[in-house]
């Protein structure tokens, strides 16, 4: 049974103090990679919850602290942006029926298959963003060796925008997440 996901209302991006369009870089798919070069990496920002964001709380937990800045940017979308929420192995696969696949350059080389990734490329003309929910990076790390659908180094839920346009607004706030030396 599907069901309809919102996109949260804002996003933070750790480690920046501002955001310029002449400073983004255009999707492009990354041969044999489930992650695109580009577009911007965001979480939902959740500064009622112990954490500020996912990436925050998947930092912490495995010992990355150091990839953790004070320094931050929320971001509003417009509301007209498009995205495809992915919540399971089945939307997934949607949104691969949808936009395609990339080449398995790998599957040319010695005829067989390895990975499916999302052709990124394809997707940034049909959506503006990918959400991928809590559940989605769960049921989508480590699928079962009859599926090749896999979203492993997705670490946490977490928003690709792929459109810079669709930014309604944005600030910079500090935070007190990390110990300045």
């Amino acid at each position: 049974m599907s069901r309809v996901i919102s996109l949260p209302n804002q996003l933070i991006i750790l480690g920046i103090k501002e955001l310029s369009k002449d400073k983004f870089v255009p999707i492009k798919n990354r041969e044999c990679f489930n992650k695109p070069i580009g577009g911007l990496w965001c979480c939902p920002y959740t500064p009622d919850r112990e954490y500020i964001s996912a990436w925050q709380e998947w930092c912490l937990g495995n010992g990355e602290e150091e990839w953790l800045s004070n320094d931050a940017v929320i971001i509003t979308l417009k509301e007209d942006a498009m995205y495809w929420c992915i919540d399971d192995q089945e939307a997934l696969q949607d949104i691969i029926d949808i936009v395609g696949e990339q080449e398995d350059k790998m599957f040319k080389l010695c005829g067989m298959k390895m990975n499916t990734y999302i052709d990124f490329e394809e997707a940034k003309k049909t959506f503006d963003a990918i959400y991928l929910t809590a559940n989605g990076q769960w049921k989508t790390r480590m699928p079962d060796e009859r599926n090749w659908l896999n979203l492993y180094g997705w670490d946490c839920e977490s928003v690709l925008l792929m459109n810079y346009e669709k930014i309604d607004k944005w600030e910079y706030i500090k935070l007190n997440i990390k110990e300045e030396i």
